[in-house]
């Protein structure tokens, strides 16, 4: 999660969405004269800005006033920046990332054999836990009091919005698990519904944004 005050706008950091490239990119080429919190990246050792490391770093806006000065009359203010990704495809990224990565979270293990689509993604499904960030629908971010954050892009326009946020390029993806197919395709349909089942909600958010030219404000 990244706040620029000066510039008024929130980045809200949405797992296996490219949120590590961008918060880091938002670090890397802010002006110097911004005034900015976020939170850690544990993966690229980079420490947080105000907010305690103790805490996810993938907070929503519920967290966000928690734990930072803005207010709710402060917060119509900022323009309200997330990804929504295919949920299905996101799903199977997170399914590879679960078997490939090891405990301590720091490193891949490149020790385990790869393992096929169908087969991680029956393996996911049947540990799936809501209380980690990973697992949570991505409405859990883009979503605040019912209604959705006010710039929603869809994964297909990442670069778009870190240009809309930034000016610039995102120059780079960072990528924390073996570079497996991580699309639906040869996926088992029965598998498919049943992830967009249980992902109901960001399936009719992704769908609403991703055929869009320009995002909703």
């Amino acid at each position: 999660m990244f706040i620029n005050y000066t510039k008024k706008f929130i980045y809200m950091r949405v797992p296996k969405t490219g949120s590590t490239s961008t918060q880091a990119h938002l670090i890397v080429s802010k002006d110097a004269a911004d005034e900015v919190v976020y939170t850690w990246i544990p993966f690229l050792n980079i420490n947080s800005i105000h907010f305690p490391t103790d805490i996810t770093s993938h907070l929503n806006l519920a967290n966000i006033i928690s734990y930072d000065k803005i207010t709710e009359e402060a917060l119509a203010e900022f323009k309200v920046y997330g990804i929504i990704r295919n949920p299905v495809d996101r799903f199977i990224s997170r399914a590879y990332h679960q078997i490939y990565y090891k405990a301590d979270g720091t490193s891949v293990n490149e020790d385990i054999p790869t393992i096929e689509k169908n087969n991680a993604v029956e393996r996911s499904l049947s540990t799936i836990d809501f209380t980690k960030p990973d697992w949570k629908p991505q409405s859990h971010w883009l979503t605040y009091n019912g209604r959705l954050i006010n710039s929603i892009f869809p994964y297909e326009r990442l670069n778009d919005m870190v240009i809309e946020m930034t000016g610039t390029n995102l120059p780079y993806q960072h990528r924390t698990e073996v570079r497996l197919d991580k699309t639906y395709g040869d996926l088992d349909p029965t598998l498919i519904d049943r992830i967009k089942k249980i992902y109901a909600d960001d399936v009719i958010i992704y769908e609403q944004y991703n055929n869009l030219k320009t995002p909703t404000v």
